[in-house]
């Protein structure tokens, strides 16, 4: 974390991304990496130097949201059937032999390659809300980055991983999927992480997004959620209770 010295480089009356807030004089920030630096293992960060885009966030805002970060990084490229996603488990596995992770990481990472489904998938229990929950925080992050506007943590959404193994099955079945396809890509960090993205204005107030994430060549994750101006009756009566999120078929 910065120390109070370079305080003065923060912009007057600079928000916090995550809670929309400002940050106060007297509270401690950080840096938060859009997409998180934990993307880019050890090799591809000595070949590639990526230069990765940041945000500003109340050190309690972006440390409430840290194990479930690193928990959903694991599970993801570790199914994610790819060389940069086997290269950030390798690191995780060298981090767990020097006694650098705790026990549910290490768990996981033990998993891959020793229980194995008739697809041959990686399977285990995983816990869902822990894996949106990370995904909806680098959707929001996105949309700062872009839109320079706080997108609230109870925007309607849904949200849907698809992994290598479910593709053929399940990308058939989602019909807006090819409509986002075919979009230019606008992340551009090689094969480690990339993004397409639609807005929408359609009947009866809705205002929406389609985007599409690709992580580590391997895990695509769908989102469709409401713009904050959105005015249909969803939006209006309980957001909460529009929230969709959709398991990951792992």
């Amino acid at each position: 974390m910065p120390n109070q010295s370079s305080r003065r480089r923060i912009p007057p009356n600079t928000v916090c991304y995550l809670c929309g807030r400002p940050i106060a004089d007297d509270e401690p920030w950080n840096r938060d990496h859009i997409p998180p630096e934990r993307f880019f293992a050890h090799v591809v960060k000595v070949q590639f130097n990526p230069q990765l885009q940041w945000l500003y966030t109340h050190a309690s805002c972006n440390s409430a949201y840290r194990e479930d970060e690193e928990y959903a990084i694991a599970v993801l490229a570790g199914h994610a059937k790819s060389p940069v996603g086997d290269a950030v488990i390798d690191d995780l596995r060298r981090a767990i032999a020097k006694g650098h992770s705790r026990g549910l990481l290490k768990a996981i990472v033990n998993a891959f390659g020793t229980v194995t489904g008739p697809r041959g998938e990686r399977v285990f229990q995983i816990e869902t809300h822990r894996i949106h929950r990370f995904i909806w925080k680098l959707v929001r992050g996105i949309y700062f980055l872009e839109l320079g506007r706080v997108l609230p943590e109870d925007t309607p959404r849904d949200i849907r991983v698809i992994t290598p193994y479910n593709a053929p099955t399940d990308l058939p079945q989602i019909p807006w999927f090819p409509i986002i396809r075919d979009t230019e890509p606008l992340a551009r960090y090689g094969n480690v992480f990339d993004y397409k993205w639609i807005g929408q204005r359609v009947d009866a107030g809705i205002r929406g997004h389609m985007m599409a994430l690709l992580l580590w060549d391997g895990i695509i994750v769908l989102i469709l959620f409401h713009d904050p101006t959105c005015s249909c009756i969803a939006c209006f009566e309980s957001s909460d209770a529009s929230v969709s999120e959709s398991a990951p078929r792992i």
